[in-house]
């Protein structure tokens, strides 16, 4: 058994020499080695990729197999196999995860570790940091030194060192909050927060509605400064938002990250006007107020109620109309509905399971609504005209009158008006007296001067026109219409056995100031041109009945007819 051991080794040590002389003598004496038949598969295994900061762990370890030639020794019964001592670790963060490592001087954290397939690793800092394990193929020198060196193989594994916020501090005005009035910050108030990330992973902070790290437009907190470990906040706004505390590596891994619910007083502000020049204001006993406008004829729109919310849509703040009969509240902004008085309340709300709501910060005002004209501004009207007036109260509120029944009649409910004769009269919406007029001191009672007049008409109420022939037409109008306030249509008359003619009986041509009418015959009937005029919503009408003859041929007499 003895000499076939000599013999194998005899033959190991000539292939070395065999291998080494010609080497040498292909490359004019530099000693080369290359991997040749070698190939190594490296696979790297955890049972734990979480390892907190401050902890060692031993939950690594690297699997080798395959054939590597430069690993001979005449006495191993181990040759060409993967050698344990050619394993080298690295790590992609050594600020996250540090190995430990011993020598003659101790142990210590290194950021490389070799020869072993179970590394100890340190959680350094938090962060995810990629743990690698490579082969290489080694040649050694008489002297141990190593003379040639590749790499065959490498595996890695992700391991995690989780977040850890160290404080969460709050200040207003350079004194620190309790955890009670933390619960509802203030505009002006400054978080501070610390961790355990560092300057090559540093602390990063998002909310729902900015994820860029700035934070400068979340509307509620912004970021005053960041360093690696801590951050800066700064409360600049009122609402709720989610705040999101991770590593810079961290997004979406949960034990990179913390989150906070951050909840500001939300407040109305007095004496700041929005755009439609509207701004709170207080009564003698201390109700505050927003009166929208009390422009007659002009439709109410949403304005902006001003308050220290930024971006009233993302805010997390809830708007309640107490009557939505009076006034509606979406993102921030009123509109009003129907004359009177509601409360317009923002806050952050919660529902419990009942439906019940609960408030963790609110401000509450009053939103006056004036009582109004609406619809078209009318000044004049014709004998026989109606018009339908309009208010911004609702129609059950108002009582009509009139101050002359023989010029205008109305109707007491629904405001119908009606022209009966010539004349000026008045007409009078009055609303119920509430706390609009009683405490707002808005008016109750509005008031429509109308003059009726027999002004609109036709020059003709009946013309004949031959076939081929023009006349003109002309509307006599009431103020100074334009074009489009003057229209008109044809109607066929139908003949004595009741059918309308289909064919066109007359051309009708409208002047560019809209008040004359070119007609012209075109076929034998009777037509009728009806023109209308618009006066600020009320209608004004007149008819004229065209006849269309048919020219008479030039009579000639024959002399010798005659006796």
């Amino acid at each position: 058994m003895s000499n076939i051991k000599k013999l194998r080794k005899l033959k190991i040590q000539w292939k070395i020499l065999l291998s080494a002389m010609l080497v040498i003598f292909v490359f004019g004496g530099y000693m080369v080695f290359a991997k040749a038949d070698s190939s190594v598969t490296v696979s790297v295994t955890t049972t734990a990729t979480i390892v907190n900061q401050g902890t060692e762990s031993n939950s690594i370890v690297a699997t080798m197999s395959g054939r590597d030639e430069n690993n001979v020794s005449q006495d191993s019964p181990d040759n060409y196999k993967p050698a344990v001592r050619n394993l080298k670790w690295t790590v992609s963060n050594s600020d996250i995860i540090k190995f430990v490592v011993s020598d003659s001087a101790g142990t210590k954290y290194a950021d490389t570790a070799e020869g072993t397939a179970n590394p100890t690793i340190y959680g350094n800092r938090a962060g995810k940091a990629t743990i690698t394990a490579t082969y290489y193929t080694k040649a050694y020198g008489p002297d141990g030194s190593i003379t040639y060196e590749e790499e065959l193989g490498n595996d890695s594994v992700d391991i995690i060192v989780p977040l850890k916020i160290n404080s969460f501090k709050a200040y207003r005005n350079g004194v620190e909050l309790t955890k009670e009035e933390m619960l509802c910050y203030q505009v002006g108030d400054i978080i501070e927060i610390t961790s355990n990330a560092n300057d090559n992973n540093k602390i990063f902070v998002e909310t729902d509605n900015d994820k860029t790290g700035s934070l400068s437009k979340d509307g509620i907190v912004e970021k005053v400064s960041s360093s690696g470990a801590k951050v800066t906040l700064k409360i600049v706004g009122g609402g709720r938002t989610n705040l999101k505390v991770r590593t810079a590596d961290g997004d979406g891994i949960n034990s990179l990250t913390a989150t906070y619910q951050i909840t500001s007083k939300v407040e109305y502000t007095d004496g700041v006007a929005n755009s439609e020049g509207h701004s709170i204001q207080k009564l003698s006993d201390g109700t505050r107020f927003i009166t929208l406008s009390d422009k007659d004829f002009e439709d109410f729109k949403e304005e902006a109620i001003p308050s220290n919310i930024k971006y009233p849509a993302t805010a997390g703040v809830t708007y309640v109309s107490s009557d939505t009969d009076v006034i509606t509240y979406k993102a921030g902004s009123v509109k009003g509905v129907n004359a009177g008085v509601a409360q317009a309340t923002a806050g952050v709300a919660s529902i419990d399971v009942q439906g019940n709501i609960g408030w963790a910060t609110k401000d509450v005002v009053n939103v006056v609504v004036p009582f109004k004209k609406l619809g078209n501004d009318v000044s004049n009207m014709n004998v026989g005209d109606s018009i339908q007036l309009k208010t911004s109260a609702k129609s059950t509120e108002v009582t009509w009158s009139t101050s002359d029944n023989s010029v205008l009649q109305v109707d007491a409910t629904t405001g119908l008006v009606t022209a009966m004769g010539a004349g000026k009269a008045t007409i009078y919406a009055t609303r119920v007296e509430d706390e609009l007029s009683t405490k707002y001191k808005l008016n109750n009672q509005l008031s429509y001067e109308i003059t009726v007049i027999d002004g609109f008409g036709l020059s003709l109420t009946s013309m004949s026109v031959n076939i081929g022939d023009t006349q003109n037409l002309v509307a006599l109008v009431t103020n100074n219409p334009s074009k489009d306030d003057i229209t008109f249509t044809v109607e066929n008359q139908p003949d004595a056995a009741g059918v309308v003619p289909t064919e066109t009986l007359i051309n009708v041509v409208q002047s560019e100031d809209g008040r004359t009418f070119k007609v012209t015959g075109i076929a034998s009937g009777i037509a009728h041109i009806k023109v209308t005029q618009n006066v600020n919503g009320v209608i004004k009408k007149a008819t004229c009945v065209v006849y269309v003859t048919t020219p008479v041929g030039e009579i000639t007499i024959n002399p010798s007819s005659l006796q």
